[in-house]
């Protein structure tokens, strides 16, 4: 896998745009400044938050979703994509992106990267994954250690699935 350093990241794809993981780090690119561009199988809910924020999220797979990395000045010169484990190894814009050498990540490899410069607390297991994650954000911001968080629902008061905290703080509820 290349070394991915998302400070340089002028641009990122993510493939399963509407999932609840893969969301979650789209909404975390956007308010970093990079542009997101997505595809995912079906309109939902999130892919249309995710447009209000400023993704440009296409609805099916489909080869010229990717021209949309090209831009008219020559395109973006750091790129990556980012898929959800959901999507099949021969997805058209997978296999694609690969060709063109575009550097590919999956979602817990997007994660890995992302948080080794955190102080990360990552909430696996069977059932309660969501419900610990949000009660822990909740003590965090009560403590004012200000989070930030990705968890596997929308938190009801926020309707979003990812806290942007200023913190060395990252919680992930593992989906």
């Amino acid at each position: 896998m290349k070394e991915i350093d998302f400070e340089t990241i002028e641009a990122v794809y993510f493939l399963g745009a509407g999932g609840i993981g893969v969301s979650a780090l789209a909404r975390k690119m956007l308010l970093d400044g990079k542009a997101v561009f997505g595809s995912d199988r079906v309109e939902t809910e999130i892919t249309g938050e995710l447009r209000k924020m400023g993704a440009n999220i296409f609805i099916g797979h489909n080869l010229k979703n990717l021209d949309c990395l090209k831009q008219k000045d020559g395109g973006f010169k750091n790129v990556v994509l980012i898929y959800s484990p959901a999507v099949e190894a021969d997805n058209v814009e997978l296999v694609k992106a690969r060709e063109k050498g575009i550097p590919t990540l999956s979602y817990p490899e997007a994660l890995g990267v992302i948080s080794k410069d955190y102080y990360t607390i990552a909430v696996s297991g069977t059932d309660g994954k969501t419900t610990t994650t949000a009660m822990m954000a909740k003590v965090f911001e009560k403590e004012s250690l200000d989070p930030t968080v990705i968890i596997g629902s929308l938190f009801k008061k926020r309707k979003s699935n990812f806290i942007a905290g200023q913190s060395k703080y990252f919680i992930i509820g593992c989906l």
